[in-house]
């Protein structure tokens, strides 16, 4: 039987050289990019949640292992409908992870996308109201631990998209490993984002405005871009008026980007000019 999966895999594969068939589920997509570009499957669990990652390491000991943490995936299907499944359609996490020219990269899964979203513990509000609460980041610090344990990883760097940004900032302010973190599209001040489009405060969750002075301890670098309408510059200009003037935080507004086009195509570039390492 096993076999006989491994055959009808590599031929879903064969078939997909060229891109993924549509009938591919969200997860398999995700896998087959991942091994087209030599990342490496990995299964992180902490507790009841699974978390799915890939990974390229070429060091013995990393120094920074660069984790790129996932947006907050298909959350909602409309403004009053909560989906059943949060894996992102397009993990534009995973595609950075694999444009990065660094030597070692990590890419992260939030708590119950793709395969995780039947760990026992899964429940809505880990996509919804609850993305950003304190034991949500506990639960992604400790998934990080194992990451570094496994790589012997002697610093890490953090890059988050979107709602992964917020993951990022959180996870800044708890942990004393990370050498400099990196966001894109990020929605850093959550009460100034939700209040942009007239929707609930997510009370439940951590907002990292509330914690600015701890997040100027280390090199900090911010990508928006300037025709983005799920984060506007505005939310990321409002958490920089949280940070003290001295803080070094560096924002970097793209006109022509929106929250998906085109940071997968612009990756290595920017990468190499807006360097924190």
């Amino acid at each position: 039987m096993a076999v006989a999966r491994a055959v009808v895999w590599g031929a879903v594969l064969a078939l997909c050289s060229g891109g993924c068939a549509l009938w591919l589920s969200h997860a398999e997509r995700a896998a087959h990019y991942a091994q087209q570009h030599r990342l490496q499957p990995w299964t992180l669990t902490v507790d009841d949640f699974t978390l799915t990652a890939y990974a390229r390491i070429t060091s013995p000991r990393p120094d920074p292992l660069i984790i790129f943490i996932e947006g907050d995936g298909y959350s909602w299907i409309n403004p009053v409908t909560v989906s059943q499944d949060p894996t992102p359609h397009q993990p534009l996490a995973l595609h950075l992870a694999a444009a990065d020219p660094a030597p070692d990269v990590l890419y992260l899964s939030r708590l119950c996308q793709f395969a995780g979203r039947q760990s026992p513990a899964c429940r809505s509000q880990h996509w919804t109201s609850h993305r950003y609460a304190a034991e949500v980041v506990q639960t992604m610090s400790r998934a990080v631990d194992q990451a570094v344990e496994r790589t012997q990883a002697r610093s890490i760097a953090l890059v988050g998209y979107s709602g992964g940004g917020v993951i990022a900032a959180l996870l800044v302010v708890q942990r004393r490993d990370v050498r400099w973190w990196m966001t894109v599209a990020a929605n850093l001040d959550l009460h100034r984002w939700t209040d942009h489009h007239r929707v609930t405060a997510m009370a439940s969750s951590l907002n990292p405005v509330d914690q600015a002075e701890q997040l100027t301890r280390i090199p900090q670098l911010h990508l928006v871009g300037g025709k983005d309408a799920i984060v506007p510059e505005l939310v990321i200009r409002s958490y920089q008026r949280h940070l003290p003037q001295s803080s070094g935080m560096t924002i970097e507004v793209i006109p022509d980007f929106d929250h998906h086009c085109c940071w997968q195509q612009a990756w290595p570039r920017l990468r190499q000019t807006n360097r924190l390492d």
